[in-house]
């Protein structure tokens, strides 16, 4: 509040503020040329790839900050896991009221065919990603969670590498925490989560190919986990199980069984025969071979509908049924317009034009109030506020 640095930001404050105009250019110019050297993009659908960009200086959190969002994090991962496998499965938050039904219902990320009374995965959330924020006050805020196909990693490793190159002083009075032993555990985890009975399990990255947004990252993760990347074209499920396709398919049969995938293809598109019919990116009858358990798939198929907003508000009473603790990581302030006192709440900021709301429908992006209609906001509709600059 008085203008000083931060203690954690103070040992980084010289070598950032020693970088004269000169020297920002040269180290913008030699960011670009390393990240174009290794093919780092960003494929927009409007836009095509676009260059990857990044910032030299580092978002400083100190030790004592990182510890309770680290607390957190992994907190809200366990809570998501068990919210996953209760709504596919016993669905008690559902029948007791701890979550209205219509807001996963009505979500198209809740996936009805992998719905059961008894639920064979009980951990399907293995990867979770948090958006997050800092508030007025300067407490973390989640903003959003990222469960369908968590990406990252791969960028993270790359921002790292450069830095480390363009800025080598920078980069080592930083001193991060180093990346390699969440690759490790993460290779670990994948195998582990194989089958019952398989001994050497064969896990392969899944991808829509090369024209996703996130193309690099999912290559990236992939070489360095030691995986095979592969599209939907190279599987094929044959007697419930998933396979390699082989060279001469399909008048040679397939010897090869994959046993768990990382899949970084939406679930509505693994399986045109269960799922979305027109998809081209999946394997058909991918679901059945899932509902058997003989092959994993991280995350779990019907993971999407933890993306939905209108469970943020619901979040912390499902933290203290299925957990007994309360939530760590709180919410942006969140409305789901299908309860009557939230829509109340809503209604009244929206008569008064409350600039700092952000609407959108279940699956919707998010969007100011201009041009709402107050009479027409309902239970598909979810209002955030946003965190104050």
């Amino acid at each position: 509040a008085d203008g000083s640095l931060r203690p954690a930001w103070q040992s980084l404050a010289g070598l950032a503020l020693a970088l004269t105009p000169s020297e920002l250019a040269r180290v913008e110019g030699e960011i670009t040329r390393f990240l174009a050297d290794d093919g780092v993009t960003y494929v927009r659908p409007d836009s095509g790839a676009q260059p990857w960009q990044l910032d030299p200086v580092p978002l400083v959190v100190d030790a004592a900050a990182w510890a309770r969002l680290e607390t957190g994090l992994a907190q809200r991962a366990e809570l998501l896991n068990a919210v996953l496998a209760d709504l596919y499965g016993p669905q008690s938050l559902l029948s007791s009221g701890t979550i209205p039904a219509a807001a996963v219902l009505g979500h198209s990320g809740f996936l009805r065919p992998l719905a059961r009374s008894t639920a064979a995965d009980r951990h399907p959330l293995l990867l979770s990603g948090t958006d997050l924020g800092r508030d007025a006050d300067g407490e973390w805020r989640v903003l959003a969670d990222r469960v369908q196909a968590p990406s990252g990693l791969g960028f993270a490793m790359e921002n790292r590498r450069v830095i480390s190159q363009v800025l080598p002083d920078l980069y080592q009075q930083s001193d991060p925490h180093r990346m390699e032993p969440y690759f490790s555990a993460l290779h670990a985890t994948l195998a582990a989560s194989a089958p019952e009975g398989v001994a050497e399990p064969r896990v392969v990255v899944l991808t829509p190919g090369p024209h996703s947004e996130t193309a690099f990252d999912q290559a990236f993760l992939a070489r360095g986990l030691g995986l095979s990347l592969v599209q939907g074209s190279d599987l094929v499920v044959r007697g419930g199980r998933v396979w390699m396709k082989p060279t001469g398919w399909p008048r040679r049969e397939p010897t090869e069984q994959v046993d768990v995938i990382l899949r970084r293809v939406d679930a509505e598109w693994c399986d045109p025969l269960e799922l979305r019919s027109d998809s081209r990116l999946g394997v058909a009858g991918l679901t059945e071979a899932v509902r058997r358990g003989t092959v994993r798939l991280v995350n779990g198929l019907g993971a999407g509908v933890l993306e939905n907003p209108a469970l943020l508000p619901y979040l912390p009473a499902a933290c203290e049924a299925l957990l007994g603790e309360q939530l760590r990581l709180p919410a942006v302030p969140t409305w789901w317009c299908g309860d009557d006192e939230a829509r109340a709440v809503v209604l009244d900021r929206v008569r008064s034009e409350d600039p700092s709301l952000f609407v959108r429908t279940l699956d919707g992006s998010r969007r100011d109030l201009t041009g709402l209609d107050a009479a027409a906001v309902d239970g598909v509709f979810v209002v955030t506020a946003s965190l104050p600059t």
